[in-house]
């Protein structure tokens, strides 16, 4: 019968089923054929019927699989049990196909002892956190400008420590999200590369998806079977979905909800509908972009310099992550952040419609959002300098989602809005988590992976939707199960750490060892509707213990 790889193997045929199909064949064959001796520990019974019983009940299971993956509603019953080529098959008719997920990429500095010419070779493996990450073509560190011919060729710069560098782009092994990899993230590299003393993650990586298996398929059904227009809020949601792959939810707010604080803009502050605040989370998780702007000294005295993020910097930015001078390294402190002041900048945008939007809580995370920042840097010799008059140029690491510009400029596009509605596209309010456990094997077991518990506590944290809007303790105990094995031990309680930043840029802090739970706070645009959960395995801690008993 079935040869395809989701078939059963006869191991997995259930005994009752064998037992079942022996005793059908017994009969029938004794009606037939009344002389013979079919009694158990008989030859015909043992060679005959039984192996034929094993391979009728493994027909019929397999017979069963396939007319179930061929149901959609069977498929959303036991999605694990479907097999996948008929899954593509039945939801094809419904104009969707499988994501078979992306690879993440990003940017690794060499950093030399010397200026000389340095090569790294294609398929070079950078390994961090058990993920190997390679460069896909040979690269070559250069130290004239010169000898730039292509992008293969990277000059070599000096740093401030007085070693030398370069930058090479790379790839991840497999597809997935547990790829994205963080800046500052050290690596080791194989085969070692000539003059090299260190090497880093220049950047935050991004791009990383997983594959979609039969359950996301079937979760995606009813946005396949729905038009993309800016509608109802699964049209809204299969119209983003379509356009921006990388988006992973969606939660709009609009007339009714609480959180829509935008349509009660008259005077009797009343809600009049007519427009919706999109909650993107347009990737798995923020990444840090570095940016180089002009600061300009504004207290000399005290080496306060003050910088003005406009919108188009990062649009929708969380927060500002680090102020470096130009030709720091990736894992240095940053300069000292002494204010901020969040605002809004609502001049039109090449033709597109402006929602209405008059508070930073309203406007926060959206693209509209900007920010003028003040820090200080003690190092700076102010000698001749005058006050917001002299700039000078620093290094901002600016964390944030991207798209969300694009996204504004879609749903405000005249020939994609609605002519009776104002949509504004708003980053979700981040809550951003550390997770800390403590895990215990047996004597006699091999300890468990530490970065496979992290990699798998990460993806639980990010994978909870808006429709859930906390992270219970329990979640986190069945994710170290799930990759260490039934046997190992989650020492409870654990200790889960949340700092949630509002869109006015005001931040509350959460501690908890039972369950983390997005606030209730809808005047401030805060609740389960509006909040992600974020975290990566760096902030995951994980203590893995030998259980200490008595032996048996």
């Amino acid at each position: 019968m079935a040869t395809s790889e989701s078939s059963l193997t006869i191991e997995q045929v259930p005994p009752d089923d064998v037992a079942q199909a022996e005793e059908f064949l017994t009969e029938f064959l004794s009606l037939q054929y009344p002389d013979l001796d079919l009694t158990q520990g008989r030859v015909l019974r043992d060679i005959l019927i039984r192996p034929a019983a094993i391979f009728h009940a493994l027909n019929r299971e397999d017979f069963d699989r396939l007319r179930r993956s061929m149901s959609l509603l069977e498929i959303s019953k036991d999605p694990a049990l479907a097999d996948e080529n008929m899954v593509n098959g039945v939801l094809s008719n419904l104009m969707i196909s499988r994501d078979p997920g992306a690879k993440s990429s990003g940017q690794i500095t060499i950093i030399l002892s010397s200026l000389a010419t340095t090569t790294v070779p294609a398929g070079t493996v950078f390994s961090a956190g058990g993920l190997n990450y390679l460069t896909d073509l040979t690269y070559i560190g250069v130290t004239q400008v010169d000898s730039v011919m292509n992008e293969q060729q990277k000059i070599i710069t000096a740093r401030t420590d007085g070693t030398y560098s370069f930058t090479v782009p790379v790839a991840a092994e497999s597809e997935g999200t547990a790829y994205s990899t963080r800046r500052g993230t050290r690596f080791t590299v194989d085969p070692a590369i000539l003059g090299m003393i260190d090497a880093v993650a220049a950047g935050d990586f991004s791009g990383g998806r997983n594959a979609e298996t039969n359950a996301d398929l079937v979760e995606k059904a009813k946005l396949g079977i729905s038009a993309k227009v800016l509608s109802g809020r699964t049209q809204i949601e299969a119209l983003i979905r379509e356009r921006f792959p990388n988006v992973t939810a969606v939660s709009i707010t609009g007339f009714g909800d609480p959180e829509m604080i935008r349509d009660r803009h008259n005077i009797f502050g009343m809600s009049a509908g007519g427009k919706a605040d999109l909650w993107v989370r347009a990737q798995y998780l923020p990444i840090t972009r570095t940016i180089e702007m002009e600061a300009v000294l504004v207290d000399a005295e005290s080496r306060i310099w003050q910088i003005a993020v406009g919108r188009d910097a990062f649009p929708g930015f969380y927060a500002i992550s680090f102020v470096l001078p130009q030709g720091s390294a990736e894992n240095q402190d940053s300069l000292e952040l002494v204010a901020e002041t969040r605002g809004l900048d609502l001049s039109a945008i090449n033709g597109d419609f402006v929602p209405d939007v008059e508070t930073i809580a309203e406007g926060g995370y959206s693209r509209y959002q900007t920010s003028v920042i003040r820090f200080k840097d003690p190092g700076t010799d102010v000698t001749g300098m005058t006050e917001n008059v002299t700039v000078r140029t620093y290094q901002v690491g600016i964390y944030g989602l991207p798209g969300i510009a694009e996204m504004q400029h879609l749903v405000s596009d005249r020939s994609m809005r609605n002519p009776q509605a104002d949509y504004l596209v708003k980053a979700p309010v981040p809550a951003m988590c550390a997770i800390n456990l403590t895990v215990q094997y047996r004597a006699n077991d091999q300890p468990p992976s530490v970065d496979a518990i992290k990699n798998a506590v990460a993806e639980t944290v990010n994978g909870i939707g808006y429709d859930v809007g906390k992270i219970p303790a329990g979640r986190i105990f069945d994710s170290v199960h799930n990759v260490a094995g039934p046997d190992v031990l989650v020492v409870s309680p654990i200790d889960m750490f949340c700092q949630i930043r509002r869109p006015d840029g005001t931040t509350i802090v959460s501690r908890s060892r039972d369950v983390i739970e997005a606030p209730n706070e809808p005047e401030l645009g805060v609740t389960s509707r509006t909040t992600a959960f974020f975290t990566d395995p760096a902030m995951v801690d994980v203590a893995v213990e030998k259980m200490d008993v008595l032996p048996v």
